[in-house]
């Protein structure tokens, strides 16, 4: 059928060496959601239930910054394992993966923004999603034609909370190879 195969050539585009995720993304931003259930994708749902057990007994609000937040797949995870007592913002470059994330109301506050521009200093990027997050966490930006490891050195850790956070990433097999 056609919108597979729209599909599969946007997975595809996703994945190259390509300088135009924005726009990949934003074409792929409707359907996304199901072409990820379609493949059983459970990264999101993994990634959130781990990174609980080490927070479920914080006391204070949480502050967490989902980094390539996409259609809100973790978002919507997060609200529900804890549907308050949470700060959530999300950062993504396309502007059509915010709308959807936008869409679901479970974010504080979402940016479109390439935080990881080597151009953009720590305090850029602070001024541009906050910092002192207790949970920075991303899932499925990390692989091929992606988002480089560095920026887990360069920025993320940077973004938690002095004295500990938790940083929750998802990264390819194929891609640490």
């Amino acid at each position: 059928d056609k919108e597979s195969y729209d599909d599969k050539m946007l997975h595809n585009m996703s994945m190259s060496e390509c300088e135009e995720k924005d726009r990949i993304y934003n074409s792929w931003a409707k359907s996304y959601d199901a072409y990820v259930q379609k493949h059983e994708y459970l990264g999101p749902q993994i990634l959130v239930k781990n990174a609980w057990m080490f927070l479920s007994t914080a006391s204070d609000e949480l502050r967490i910054l989902d980094f390539g937040c996409g259609t809100g797949l973790v978002g919507k995870e997060i609200n529900s394992v804890s549907k308050e007592g949470y700060s959530l913002t999300g950062i993504d470059i396309s502007e059509g993966m915010i709308q959807k994330s936008r869409d679901l109301n479970v974010y504080r506050k979402l940016v479109c923004n390439n935080i990881v521009d080597t151009n953009k200093s720590i305090n850029d990027v602070r001024n541009i999603v906050g910092n002192e997050f207790d949970l920075v966490i991303s899932c499925g930006v990390f692989l091929e034609g992606h988002v480089s490891l560095d920026v887990v050195f360069r920025v993320l850790i940077k973004l938690l909370k002095p004295g500990g956070g938790i940083l929750a990433i998802t990264i390819r097999d194929s891609f640490l190879k």
